[in-house]
């Protein structure tokens, strides 16, 4: 009898680790809301930080207002042609801006209201976010892309790999 009960026992052990181990695999791999999502944040600022264009940093409000410091890590000139984040892009009807980044300067974008949501009028600053805003202190995620010219007039869009890696990040109370 004692026999069975150590077997017994040492199965429910066993069978506690064993789930104990999917959950925290789940959990990691974003499987359950609210788990998983720090690091789902950490590659995400990963990949966006180490493009040709990159986002050393950004922001996002529960407004939808949004602040982005970009920068280029390209040998070249770049000509910032269009961004989208969400719903949201500049320029918002057809047609691209230009704006020179020259190789290892920064250029930071800020919306901070004014204008109808979505709606994009003249230059920066650029559309407000209109669906899914975020929650004060809770996690967002964006699709966000980034189409470029450089010096030779070849263009490229940054896509966060097909938009499998969308902008992650805390919502912040304002920008």
């Amino acid at each position: 009898m004692f026999k069975k009960a150590q077997a017994a026992t040492e199965y429910l052990v066993i069978l506690a680790v064993v789930i104990i181990i999917a959950l925290i695999v789940i959990g990691v791999m974003g499987g359950i809301p609210g788990l998983g999502t720090s690091g789902r944040s950490r590659v995400s600022e990963s990949y966006w930080a180490s493009q040709p264009v990159s986002l050393e940093s950004y922001t996002i409000d529960k407004s939808g207002f949004y602040s982005l410091l970009l920068k280029n890590n390209n040998r070249r000139i770049i000509f910032l042609q269009k961004i989208r984040i969400g719903d949201a892009s500049y320029p918002s009807i057809g047609g691209s801006m230009s704006i020179p980044i020259t190789t290892g300067d920064t250029f930071k974008i800020t919306y901070k209201g004014g204008i109808i949501p979505g709606i994009c009028v003249g230059g920066p600053p650029f559309c407000q976010i209109m669906t899914d805003r975020c929650n004060t202190g809770q996690p967002y995620s964006y699709p966000f892309n980034i189409t470029y010219q450089d010096e030779t007039g070849s263009i490229s869009i940054i896509s966060g790999e097909g938009n499998t890696v969308p902008l992650i990040g805390i919502c912040s109370n304002r920008v």
